[in-house]
């Protein structure tokens, strides 16, 4: 064994030990009360959750488990959101914001979204708005958390759907697919294939000038784009008792992206190219296939509790090709450069836990996690020239990321509860890189790096839930956090814009921040609506930002950064005046953030991060006429981003998007969406530098007008 395996196995001994001690103290604090072998939690929420019913959404038609959420109030931000960004690596306390039976979906490929497109709607027996933290919840959340509460014995079923997508200025794609489930006595089973496509469309103006204003270069830019994805996925439940039952989740999916982007410049009163025309044509392609498979087993002990572990093996494998030509004029094309790289990730995940109710008041949850990471690939660059340079690099990684946690619900009375937890991670992370550089024929530069990188960090969180009244809720959260970090980040980087491989960081620390948030939230009697407000502080140390590496820049931590948010939520029902079944949804966010930049020395705002955010939502269904239609518009303020020889400040228009669904009969809808109304205008500003901002004279000025043409789909759904 080496002494990291060795290191590992001691550690997976404290695991154990940990479990152990959390088991006792189960069985210690359960003798205190005679009566907790059986005991349940037996209190009624008060504000915490809203109930609806399948005579509440049954009037709407659902066809499933998604048209019911998108006909519930307060849910929509949830499900645009929900899916966005890449996943966390490891499950963690977060997880979700949608449960489906009180648990988590034990998949990653599989989406919650995609997952609750095939539950038919006649299958949800009730589904339940759970606002800030209760007890035996599969994930922890000091906002709100949707729990989809299906029948034990589902109908068997079949939802298709077949689609058409158009940009303007693009020919139209089809895309499809089919789901079945359904169940045997213990048994229940679905199978699904689904088709995707994703047109788009980049169109984009540039002006160059110097640093006397003077106009150097116009640049025109043409770009599109086609993705497509072969989904299978599958899954099974058997529930071997009332005590104990599995679910195994499969996914897999082949994605195939290609993308052409010329750009077209032509230079201005410059010697020797004066008004010369310069056509840079700019492929990409990508290819990539991935599998999952995932589940869970649940068992219910008499005394003990309820014990459970979730599991995730997946992989990925891709391959990523750019490749760049240069043509003056009229003239022959001239390769400038080509990228192509080749990547496997990989990802286990073993999450063990135990659950007891000590009593009326009391619940502990107590358990491991051990996820293991690898990434493997091989980057080329192949520089065409004069002087023709090939640089290689193969790079290996692997995180061993491990968790102990132990959470604590305490119900101090019916409209007071507290949450306390406490999070022991560590993660071992080894990086071998092998990188070669050859001129021609010349002797190749050769550099090599092994590096082995510890973190261990406690994470406590305390989370304290009033219920003033039954439409009044007070939530108060103090939680430590760390990011994860980006296990990219340790490889290079190629930056297609200057036509180079960024070089490495491999000392990066992950981010910790404490961040205080203070809720209040009311809901409308009659469920006509909510509204909130929510405001936060967030102390970081650590920061993750760009710094600057060797002659590029890349990412880095540098010392401390703030943040203060404020963020106003109000979803509202328009019958008082008689606008029956019209729900309108406003959200407006708005943060300062501060931080040293390390390149100007100056305080400025974050990286990438906008100070206000907003967007207005309208739905109305006509059911009588068997109508449903709804818009939304919203925009942000101006984001900033410094990098090594620019900075940057890119500022979105207001945008729109709209939808309209006719229910042709209960079994068969049609439904027409259109995004980027106005065409998603945007306007990004760059001062460049001769060298590194902030040391040296300014080059030139960059204004760039872009947008997106409109694009729109058309959608035939149907079940038997």
């Amino acid at each position: 064994m080496t002494f990291l395996q060795y290191r590992s196995v001691i550690k997976i001994t404290l695991f154990l030990s940990s479990v152990l001690a959390s088991t006792v103290s189960f069985s210690s604090l359960a003798a205190i009360k005679t009566h907790s072998e059986s005991a349940e939690l037996k209190v009624e929420y008060a504000a915490a959750t809203s109930r609806y019913e399948s005579d509440y959404f049954s009037q709407f038609s659902p066809q499933n488990a998604k048209d019911i959420l998108d006909k519930i109030p307060g849910t929509a931000t949830i499900l645009r959101d929900i899916d966005d960004g890449d996943p966390a690596r490891g499950f963690g306390s977060g997880g979700d914001q949608i449960l489906i039976n009180g648990k988590r979906l034990s998949g990653k490929m599989n989406g919650i979204v995609a997952e609750l497109s095939r539950v038919q709607a006649k299958n949800v027996r009730y589904v339940e708005l759970i606002r800030g933290t209760v007890a035996e919840l599969d994930v922890q959340s000091e906002g709100l958390i949707i729990n989809v509460v299906l029948y034990g014995d589902p109908i068997s079923s079949t939802i298709w759907n077949t689609r058409i997508d158009y940009i303007t200025g693009l020919a139209p794609l089809a895309s499809g697919g089919i789901s079945h489930s359904g169940s045997n006595e213990q048994l229940k089973y679905s199978l699904a294939y689904e088709y995707q496509v994703e047109p788009d469309k980049f169109i984009a103006s540039e002006t160059l000038t110097d640093n006397e204003h003077n106009v150097v270069e116009t640049n025109q830019f043409d770009t599109t784009d086609k993705w497509s994805s072969n989904n299978l996925s599958a899954s099974i439940a058997y529930d071997f008792s009332t005590t104990s039952a599995l679910r195994i989740n499969s996914a897999y999916k082949f994605i195939n992206a290609t993308e052409r982007k010329p750009i077209y410049r032509q230079y201005h009163g410059r010697m020797l190219i004066h008004n010369d025309k310069h056509l840079e044509d700019n492929h990409y392609s990508k290819k990539e296939q991935d599998w999952e498979i995932g589940g869970d087993f649940t068992y219910k002990f008499k005394e003990l509790g309820k014990f459970k572990v979730i599991f995730i093996a997946n992989k990925s494998d891709g391959n990523n090709f750019n490749s760049q030509k240069n043509q003056l004029n009229t003239g022959i094309p001239i390769r400038t450069f080509q990228f192509d790289e080749d990547a496997i990730t990989r990802e286990k995940i073993l999450r063990i836990s135990l659950s007891k109710v000590l009593n009326q008041q009391h619940s502990l949850d107590a358990g491991l996690e051990l996820a293991i990471n690898n990434v493997d690939g091989v980057a080329t660059f192949t520089q065409f020239d004069n002087k023709d340079e090939l640089s290689i690099e193969s790079s290996n990684i692997q995180e061993n990321r491990y968790q102990a946690f132990v959470n604590h619900n305490f119900i101090i009375s019916p409209r007071l509860n507290l949450q306390t937890s406490l999070v022991s991670e560590w993660s071992e992370v080894a990086l071998t890189t092998d990188y070669k550089m050859l001129f021609n024929s010349e002797i190749p530069q050769v550099s090599q790096l092994a590096l082995n990188r510890d973190f261990s960090y406690l994470k406590p969180r305390i989370n304290l839930r009033y219920d003033h009244t039954n439409n009044d809720q007070l939530r108060f959260n103090i939680e430590k956090k760390v990011s994860q970090l980006d296990l990219t980040d340790f490889l290079p980087e190629f930056n297609e814009e200057q036509a180079r491989l960024e070089p490495t960081n491999p000392q990066l620390l992950p981010e910790q921040s404490w961040v205080i948030s203070l809720t209040y939230e009311h809901t409308f009697s009659d469920d006509q609506g909510s509204i909130g407000i929510m405001a936060l502080h967030e102390n970081i140390t650590d920061h993750l930002t760009e710094i600057k590496l060797g002659n590029g820049s890349g990412t880095g931590n540098v010392m401390d950064a703030k943040k203060y948010a404020i963020n106003l939520e109000a979803t509202l029902r328009l019958s008082s005046i008689g606008l029956i079944n019209t729900v309108i949804n406003g959200i407006y966010h708005f943060e300062e953030s501060d931080f040293t930049d390390p390149f100007t020395q100056l305080n400025r705002q974050i990286n990438d991060k906008e100070k206000h955010l907003w967007s207005f939502e309208l739905k109305h269904d006509a059911i009588e006429l068997g109508l449903a239609y709804g818009f939304r518009v919203f925009s942000s303020s101006a984001t900033l981003y410094n990098r090594r020889e620019y900075t940057s400040n890119f500022k979105p228009d207001i945008d729109a998007e709209a939808f309209i669904e006719y229910t042709i009969n209960p079994t068969l809808k049609l439904r027409l969406n259109a995004s980027e109304l106005l065409q998603a205008r945007a306007e990004r500003k760059r001062v460049r530098y001769i060298d590194e901002i902030g040391n040296s004279e300014i080059m030139q000025y960059e204004i760039r007008q872009q947008e997106n043409p409109r694009y729109f789909s058309l959608e035939l759904r149907g079940q038997f």
